[in-house]
Formats: C-alpha cells, structure tokens, sequence
C-alpha cells in the first residue's frame, strides 16, 4: 500500500464528510450546544447517528492496508468512538469534527509527524471545497476499499486458514447468504444502534455479532446443501465474511448519508480544491448528482449483493455507479482500475550511486 498517495484521498473523504451531514447548524460545536435554548435544535435524529457512527467505526475492517487498520483498532478504542459519536445525546458537526481531528493526530504522532495544537492546521485543508470534488473522491476511495478486499469471497488466501476459522461452502449458498445480508442490511430500522445502545456498547460490536450469526448461519445451511455443488466449493474465512460485510453495510449507510445531505448554500465545504473538477455551485445540481450517486449504491446493495462473490464484479458495479453520476468525465472501466493501482504501488527506489562512476 502507497500511504502516500492513499492516505490524502483517505483523510479528505474522512474529514469533508461531517460537512456534508444534515447536522441542524452548519457550525455547530459543543460550547453552542449547551446553551439551553439551543439543546432541541442540535438534537439529531437516530439515523442520523446510525449513518455516521457505521461510517466511522467501519473503518478498522475497511481501511486498505492492514497496519492501518491494526493502528485504527486502537486508535478508535482509546479516543471511544462510543463515547464521542453514539453515546452523546446532542451529536454535533463539531464534536464529530473534533473527533476526527484527534485520531489524524494520532496517526500523525505514529508516523513521527507534528502534532497540531490548531484543528485547522490538520484538518481543514484536507476538506474539499466543491461538493462535486467530493463525489469524485468518495467514489475513488470506495474503488480503493473494493480493491483490498479478498480476491473474491471464496478465494480466500491458504495463510489464513490456520488462524482464522473457516466454512467451506457452495457458490450458491455463499449467494444466498449475500441476499439475506443485503435484505438485513437495507431494512429501513435494522434496530442495530438502538441495540448497541440498551446494552452500552459501540455499534461495532453489535455488527460483529450479527456479522459472525450470519457467517454461522451461512455453514449451517452448506452442512444441510446437497452434494451435487462439491465440485463448486470454496472458503469462506470469518475475515473475508466480515469485511465484505462491513463493506456492503458501509455503502448502504453512505448512500443514505447522501439523501439526507442538504442542498448547497453555495458556500465551500473548506478549502481544498481538485483542479480537474468543474465547480458547481447550483443546489439543483447537487441535489441531483446525490440523489443519482444515493440510489445507485442502494440498487447495488439491495438488487446486486452477488458482486461481491469476486472483487471484479463488485469493481464494475461501483464503475456503473460513477457512471452514472458523472457521465461525460467517468474513464473506462480498465483506466479506472489502473489509476487506482497507484494507490498500491510503492514508490520506485532510488537508483543505487555507484562510486566511481
């Protein structure tokens, strides 16, 4: 994994995301909040929280390099993203904000980096100022995240096998059990969120367990599967499962993120800025590429889940998505997986100096 090139497209998705979030103020912070006459404007609907609390707390089964994801592990633990973003009554553009700012510093105290005392020295550079920007790098980290993960459902690399337990399972029921997921995961009220907080628990670990109940399920049903589909079967790990998984309830809560974004003021988002993008201020065309960008993701999930059977299925449906919001400037399918192999490719060594020469 190229950190170099990843870790920006990365840091902008995270970052300009709470500015596209319909938060009741486009500024609201903790200190404004707790003003009594403010406390039930700032109060968020559970979707809401639902949305972003499983774009967040995905990112440890998501995030393309797996030193990363090991660091985000940690990182979301020790500054709780239970208590930061679920377990607040008020959530709020700037406390979601300040959250994310603190595990940027975090990763940048891994990396020997500066540590910023200013949120806006770390943070709002690496927000975009269109939202069209915006679209064309969400869609790029989603092809990004689609690429890292296991080649295919059922190819599941032999090192695992050892460590991890695994269900050998037919094609068609490996099928079956992407349906039933999707059908779980599109549920208007999947009841997830109101679960993890009865219990007083991050969403994650409420997930993890439905997660690993359909993974059982999906062995069970192979065990009763008759014998004709031996010649078909492949692995299923538990880590394959659960990251495709998380990716498929990942999308779907991004595509519902989207419908619930407000329509443009015409204000930048923040400050950085993608030169090849035309900027559009206009409300109706943010509306529209959002809504088209919305409902292309939820038709992938709820209509297509067998995609993600193999990585390249999946690749070409999120293409078909791009496609379809933006139509004149999406690259072919074969130039778009190759862009986005910069993002896995080292840089190239320096030359050796030989003495002498």
């Amino acid at each position: 994994m190229n950190t170099a090139v990843f870790g920006p497209l990365a840091w902008s998705v995270l970052q300009t995301t709470p500015r596209i979030a319909p938060f009741r103020s486009p500024h609201a912070t903790e200190l404004e909040t707790s003003a009594p006459q403010a406390q039930a404007a700032y109060t968020e609907r559970d979707d809401v929280r639902e949305t972003l609390n499983v774009f967040y707390q995905a990112l440890p089964y998501l995030i393309p390099c797996r030193w990363c994801r090991a660091s985000c592990t940690r990182f979301v633990e020790c500054i709780s993203a239970y208590k930061w973003l679920q377990r607040p009554p008020r959530l709020t553009r700037g406390g979601t904000e300040y959250w994310m700012y603190l595990v940027h510093n975090l990763v940048n105290q891994k990396l020997d980096k500066r540590w910023y005392t200013d949120k806006a020295l770390v943070y709002d550079g690496a927000v975009w100022a269109s939202r069209d920007a915006y679209l064309c790098a969400l869609l790029e980290w989603l092809t990004v995240v689609l690429c890292d993960l296991p080649i295919g459902l059922l190819a599941v690399p032999p090192r695992e096998h050892a460590t991890e337990g695994v269900a050998f399972v037919s094609v068609d029921v490996a099928r079956a059990a992407l349906e039933q997921w999707a059908r779980d995961v599109v549920a208007p009220r999947a009841h997830w969120l109101d679960e993890a907080q009865r219990d007083g628990v991050a969403l994650m670990h409420v997930v993890n367990a439905h997660v690993a109940h359909a993974h059982a399920r999906m062995h069970r049903a192979d065990v009763r599967a008759d014998q004709r589909y031996e010649t078909q079967r492949g692995v299923v790990s538990e880590r394959a499962w659960t990251r495709v998984a998380w990716a498929m309830l990942y999308i779907e809560h991004l595509a519902r993120l989207l419908r619930m974004a407000p329509d443009d003021s015409g204000a930048p988002l923040g400050s950085a800025r993608l030169p090849l993008v035309v900027e559009q201020p206009l409300a109706d065309t943010w509306r529209r590429k959002r809504h088209a960008l919305a409902d292309a993701l939820h038709a992938w999930i709820a209509e297509r889940p067998e995609t993600f059977l193999t990585r390249d299925a999946a690749q070409r449906a999120l293409h078909d998505a791009r496609a379809t919001v933006f139509p004149n400037t999406c690259p072919p399918f074969a130039q778009a997986c190759s862009v986005v192999q910069a993002h896995y490719n080292p840089p190239a060594p320096a030359p050796p100096t030989v003495v002498g020469q």
